[in-house]
Protein backbone atom coordinates (compact mmCIF):
# COMPACT_ATOMS: atom_id res chain seq x y z
CA UNK A 1 0.00 0.00 0.00
CA UNK A 2 1.78 3.41 -0.68
CA UNK A 3 1.78 5.84 1.79
CA UNK A 4 1.06 9.16 2.21
CA UNK A 5 4.92 10.20 1.67
CA UNK A 6 4.93 8.82 -1.34
CA UNK A 7 1.89 10.83 -2.91
CA UNK A 8 3.04 14.05 -1.49
CA UNK A 9 6.70 13.49 -3.64
CA UNK A 10 4.81 12.46 -6.60
CA UNK A 11 2.73 15.60 -6.16
CA UNK A 12 5.58 17.99 -5.17
CA UNK A 13 7.65 16.81 -8.14
CA UNK A 14 5.04 17.32 -10.65
CA UNK A 15 4.05 21.04 -9.41
CA UNK A 16 8.14 21.44 -10.04
CA UNK A 17 7.96 19.92 -13.57
CA UNK A 18 10.52 17.07 -11.95
CA UNK A 19 9.12 13.12 -12.07
CA UNK A 20 12.56 11.22 -12.95
CA UNK A 21 12.89 7.69 -12.88
CA UNK A 22 15.27 6.45 -10.04
CA UNK A 23 16.04 3.17 -11.87
CA UNK A 24 19.17 1.28 -11.33
CA UNK A 25 22.37 2.30 -13.11
CA UNK A 26 23.37 -0.82 -14.42
CA UNK A 27 23.48 -1.40 -18.54
CA UNK A 28 19.86 -2.30 -19.84
CA UNK A 29 21.66 -4.84 -22.75
CA UNK A 30 24.56 -6.94 -21.38
CA UNK A 31 24.34 -9.16 -24.26
CA UNK A 32 26.38 -7.28 -27.30
CA UNK A 33 27.44 -8.92 -30.27
CA UNK A 34 30.80 -9.80 -28.73
CA UNK A 35 29.23 -11.49 -26.26
CA UNK A 36 27.08 -13.31 -27.42
CA UNK A 37 29.81 -14.56 -29.89
CA UNK A 38 31.77 -15.21 -26.52
CA UNK A 39 28.53 -17.53 -25.85
CA UNK A 40 28.36 -19.31 -28.91
CA UNK A 41 31.41 -20.20 -29.38
CA UNK A 42 32.12 -21.59 -25.57
CA UNK A 43 28.98 -23.71 -26.31
CA UNK A 44 30.41 -24.90 -29.66
CA UNK A 45 33.47 -25.72 -28.24
CA UNK A 46 31.78 -27.86 -25.15
CA UNK A 47 28.53 -28.60 -26.08
CA UNK A 48 27.98 -30.61 -23.36
CA UNK A 49 28.34 -28.22 -20.97
CA UNK A 50 25.28 -26.80 -19.02
CA UNK A 51 23.91 -23.15 -18.53
CA UNK A 52 25.27 -23.20 -15.09
CA UNK A 53 28.57 -24.04 -15.73
CA UNK A 54 29.03 -21.54 -18.52
CA UNK A 55 27.96 -18.61 -16.39
CA UNK A 56 30.90 -19.70 -14.30
CA UNK A 57 33.55 -19.92 -16.75
CA UNK A 58 32.52 -16.59 -18.60
CA UNK A 59 32.62 -13.72 -17.20
CA UNK A 60 29.90 -10.93 -15.92
CA UNK A 61 27.32 -13.37 -17.90
CA UNK A 62 24.42 -14.52 -15.80
CA UNK A 63 22.69 -17.81 -16.95
CA UNK A 64 19.17 -16.26 -17.84
CA UNK A 65 21.23 -14.26 -20.19
CA UNK A 66 23.21 -16.97 -21.33
CA UNK A 67 19.75 -18.60 -22.12
CA UNK A 68 18.52 -15.77 -24.25
CA UNK A 69 21.54 -15.72 -26.65
CA UNK A 70 20.80 -19.39 -27.02
CA UNK A 71 17.22 -18.60 -27.69
CA UNK A 72 18.04 -15.68 -29.81
CA UNK A 73 20.15 -17.81 -32.14
CA UNK A 74 18.03 -20.70 -32.38
CA UNK A 75 19.64 -23.10 -29.72
CA UNK A 76 17.94 -24.72 -27.06
CA UNK A 77 18.49 -26.78 -23.65
CA UNK A 78 17.98 -30.40 -24.02
CA UNK A 79 18.99 -33.60 -21.82
CA UNK A 80 20.09 -36.77 -23.49
CA UNK A 81 17.79 -39.77 -22.07
CA UNK A 82 18.75 -43.05 -22.81
CA UNK A 83 16.34 -46.23 -22.81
Amino acid sequence: MPTKQIFSRILRDLANGVLVNKGRNRPKNVLTEEKQLEILLYFEENNETSQRTAELDIDNVSRRSIGRALDMHGYHPYKIGLL
